[in-house]
């Protein structure tokens, strides 16, 4: 914490204890009708300060096009915490280029974000970001504070870890409770009967099985060929029988940390693989995947029942309807209208073996991208204060979410019978004069204007049907963790090369290109092609 921002602490704590008072108070948690929320704005308007008494802040949201100057959820959230925005509205396509033009020209922003990891360390390095502590963080933004830890202790990993540079938070974290589901493992319940199968498999011996008679024993039912076990992405719910993701950092039995496409397993697992390629059971087609074309989680593969097992997408690209009239997951639909007989199923458990061992890979809970505020706020207290009393009130205020996500309620949106966010009708037409409902979205100030981060306490419960659904499926498998979260500083150098040379050599094994025993000179090319470096450092950071 800066000697500045120490000494005007104590007073601006007493500002940022009353507005998360406010923040927390509205009817103790529940849900509010839309008079209730605007009472609750119109008390605010009335006791903000003049606009000459107010804090002015340079703002840039992760948005799809410009906010308006007299946007309605922009004119609530400067007379709610007595700002002042000056919103700016930097093209998505080229954020980074743009960024940078105005960190050249010395025109830094107060509050912005970094997209991503490389990014965020990149802006560290050029010394352009504001540097946090904890202690700022937990005084200022309770909420925020409380929630990250919240899903610390849910993941069994530190989250402030994936904004530490060398010891030093720049950033709050986005999360993405969606990151901590592993890859649905999807399959044709109807072949499975079709071929004798009464059970879900289980173990990989069972798993196997099953997969070979997709390829073999003409599930489909059309006296042809042309069926597979599996393709790209259904490898991935086998790598990890063997204890191991290939891109995954994990914590060895010795305690350090260590890079899963080098550890011995790996090389059990290609060597499944390899016969699989042989025997034709997985795609002969799968290095080039499972979507063809049009949207990526497509599994075209799965629908046109090519193979009959995949892991393709995220859990709800492929839930069935939630209720009347919803449409299912991306891949639902699809697949009905080309099979209109046929069904899938959710494996309820990833493969594992016989003794229960194996894991898939879920995320961290994070996306990678950073809020961050510019280093001039470091000496302007003021500034940070009101960043973070706007960004804590999406922790702790379910009704401000709700307006900074959607709008106003009843002019933008309502609940449906199925409490759901719907839009209005009016707004529905209003939104025709606009490019895309992004635009439109944008142009009112809500979306992801205001939450540069955001509560997925808030988020689970505005998407209940979809959480509930991960929670009776996916959430039940297995999963490991990406204990990295930090780039390394050898990483811009020898990353892209590594990575080329293990998904290469894989791929050649797998193939019959090269022989299972391939294996052995590659993981001794990846430690001395910056490999062993790269392990070094994560390892020197995981001691501390």
């Amino acid at each position: 914490m800066s000697k500045k921002l120490t000494k005007v602490l104590s007073v601006i704590l007493a500002a940022a204890f009353i507005l998360t008072l406010a923040a927390c108070s509205t009817n103790n948690g529940k849900d509010t009708t839309a008079a209730t929320t605007a009472a609750a704005t119109t008390a605010a308007a009335t006791t903000a300060p003049a606009t000459a008494d107010r804090v002015k802040i340079r703002w840039v949201g992760a948005e799809y096009g410009p906010v308006d100057e007299n946007a309605p959820v922009k004119k609530i959230v400067e007379d709610r915490f007595g700002v002042e925005l000056e919103l700016i509205y930097v093209e998505a396509t080229t954020y980074a280029e743009q960024m940078g033009l105005k960190f050249a020209s010395k025109d830094i922003p107060d509050m912005f974000h970094a997209r991503s990891p490389v990014i965020y360390r990149e802006w560290v390095s050029q010394e352009v970001l504001c540097p946090l502590d904890l202690d700022t963080i937990k005084e200022l933004a309770p909420g925020m504070y409380a929630e990250v830890d919240h899903w610390t202790q849910q993941v069994k990993v530190d989250l402030w870890e994936s904004v530490r540079v060398d010891g030093v938070i720049y950033g709050m974290p986005q999360l993405n409770t969606d990151g901590m589901f592993a890859a649905p493992v999807i399959y044709r319940d109807d072949w499975m009967k079709n071929v004798g199968i009464e059970k879900e498999p289980e173990t990989l011996e069972e798993w196997t099985d099953m997969l070979y008679k997709f390829a073999k024993n003409d599930p489909d039912g059309n006296g042809k060929a042309d069926t597979y076990g599996l393709s790209q992405s259904g490898l991935n719910a086998f790598w990890g029988v063997y204890g191991y993701l290939p891109t995954i950092w994990s914590y060895l039995p010795d305690g350090t940390v260590g890079y899963g496409g080098v550890q011995p397993e790996m090389k059990d697992a290609l060597a499944m693989f390899a016969t699989w390629y042989k025997d034709g059971v997985l795609d002969p087609e799968y290095i080039t995947g499972e979507n063809t074309g049009g949207y990526w989680a497509l599994s075209h593969s799965f629908i046109n029942s090519r193979i009959g097992m995949s892991c393709h997408g995220s859990y709800y690209h492929w839930n069935p309807p939630y209720y009347e009239g919803h449409a299912g997951g991306s891949n639902y639909k699809p697949f009905m209208e080309v099979n209109p007989e046929g069904s899938y199923a959710l494996a309820k458990h990833n493969p594992v073996m016989p003794d229960g061992s194996g894991v898939m890979s879920a995320g961290l809970g994070t996306t990678g991208s950073q809020g961050v505020m510019g280093y001039q706020v470091e000496d302007h207290p003021e500034v940070m204060e009101k960043i973070l009393a706007i960004i804590d009130a999406n922790y702790t205020d379910y009704d401000f979410y709700l307006m900074v996500k959607n709008g106003i309620e009843g002019e933008h949106w309502e609940f449906d019978e199925n409490g759901v966010v719907v839009q209005t009708k009016a707004w529905q037409e209003k939104i025709k004069t606009y490019d895309s409902g992004l635009v439109a979205s944008a142009s009112i100030g809500c979306s992801n204007c205001f939450c540069p981060v955001q509560s997925m306490i808030h988020y689970q419960k505005l998407q209940k049907y979809q959480y509930d659904f991960a929670n009776s499926t996916v959430a039940h498998y297995q999963t490991t963790i990406n204990v990295k979260q930090l780039i390394m500083p050898s990483e811009s150098e020898y990353i892209t090369d590594l990575d080329t040379l293990r998904s290469t050599t894989f791929t050649d094994i797998i193939t019959g290109a090269q022989p299972v025993d391939a294996f052995d000179q590659f993981v001794e090319n990846w430690l001395a092609q910056g490999g062993k470096q790269i392990t070094d450092e994560v390892n020197e950071v995981y001691k501390k």
